[in-house]
């Protein structure tokens, strides 16, 4: 993962202020767009400080990974109409039995999760017909979707924004 935990834990506490613009302007209607499409049990890795929280629809449980414990404390308090459970741990060695959930979501994280092991794993947990919901802006070079379809995943669905400067994608086993 790009970043020591040290520094993820040091960003928490200003981290939702500095991306307020960012949100307002650029993610929260992606944000909307990819989080409509999950359902049931969901794994948010990476999840930070929650922003996914509030645009998750009503009957979904959602699991929270990260890594950064502060990031995680820093959802609790967040507004949201879902079921939310939070686990600390790092996505390249998932705490959790195969066939877990029912979708996935990665939110602004594909660079910082590096290379295959995290996405085998994400597959690990996902049911069969499972999706992985992805929100990246331009800044992830082809090169990092690369472990992503090593995984075995393939685009089912995708959304561009802001002139094509972020994408969603729905992404299915």
């Amino acid at each position: 993962m790009a970043g020591t935990r040290a520094d993820w834990d040091g960003q928490a506490a200003d981290y939702d202020q500095a991306m307020r613009p960012f949100e307002r302007h650029a993610f929260a209607r992606a944000r909307a767009w990819l989080c409509s499409r999950a359902h049931g049990d969901v794994l948010d890795v990476a999840a930070g400080t929650g922003a996914n929280l509030p645009h998750y629809p009503p009957g979904c449980r959602v699991t929270m990974v990260d890594y950064s414990g502060p990031m995680l404390a820093r959802a609790r308090h967040r507004d949201t109409r879902v079921r939310v459970a939070l686990c600390q741990s790092d996505a390249h060695r998932l705490p959790f039995l195969d066939r877990s959930f029912d979708a996935a979501v990665c939110a602004l994280s594909l660079t910082l999760l590096g290379g295959g092991p995290a996405f085998a794993e994400i597959r690990r947990v996902l049911r069969p017909g499972g999706h992985l919901l992805v929100l990246e802006h331009v800044h992830a070079r082809r090169h990092a979707w690369r472990p992503v379809h090593e995984a075995g995943f393939r685009v089912a669905g995708r959304r561009r924004l802001l002139l094509g400067l972020v994408r969603a994608v729905d992404l299915s086993l």
